[in-house]
């Protein structure tokens, strides 16, 4: 018979999990998630961007104004009257004085359906008779960084598509019409 201290057949016929677990060493606090939880937090952050909008060019102001002059772009350049409140926007980024552009602004809907709907007739800015609006409002939908990430570069192998085939100018932007002499 063997001496030790674990278990053998001659000393025991069960074997717990105990037995077969090896030592566990935590040498950090970190704990990793598991996968149903990575899931559940993709899926959630999923869904909670789908309710909200970013909008560019948008000079700053209060909330209430930024809220006011998105509502009134709305009215005008779309054909949609969203319900907004000043509780549910902010501004993304921290305030830099030395920073010409403005930061985005971040509006957030009940519904995914009300986000969708000011989604959908946001190409109608670019044909504004504004043409501040025109150029320099953008409206688009709040992106996880990967997914922004990856429509950056299809719109970069769009661009290049359109290079090859010559029906784009790369001198003029794409909301200008190319003037023949």
């Amino acid at each position: 018979m063997r001496s030790g201290n674990g278990p053998t057949a001659a000393t025991s016929s069960k074997t717990t999990n105990r037995d077969l677990d090896p030592p566990t060493t935590t040498t950090s606090a970190f704990v990793q998630p598991t996968w149903a939880e990575v899931v559940s937090r993709v899926i959630s952050d999923t869904d909670r961007r789908k309710r909200n909008i970013i909008v560019s060019g948008l000079p700053e102001h209060s909330v209430k104004e930024d809220v006011d002059t998105f509502i009134n772009i709305c009215e005008c350049h779309l054909a949609t009257k969203p319900y907004v409140t000043s509780n549910r926007c902010r501004r993304l980024g921290n305030l830099d004085k030395e920073k010409t552009t403005p930061r985005k602004l971040l509006i957030q809907f009940d519904s995914e359906m009300h986000a969708q709907d000011v989604l959908s007739q946001a190409r109608l800015l670019c044909r504004s008779d504004d043409p501040f609006v025109a150029e320099k409002i953008f409206i688009n939908a709040d992106l996880s960084p990967e997914q922004a990430k990856i429509a950056f570069e299809e719109r970069q192998k769009r661009r290049q598509r359109k290079l090859a085939r010559g029906s784009l100018d790369p001198t003029v932007p794409p909301f200008q019409a190319v003037s023949e002499p």
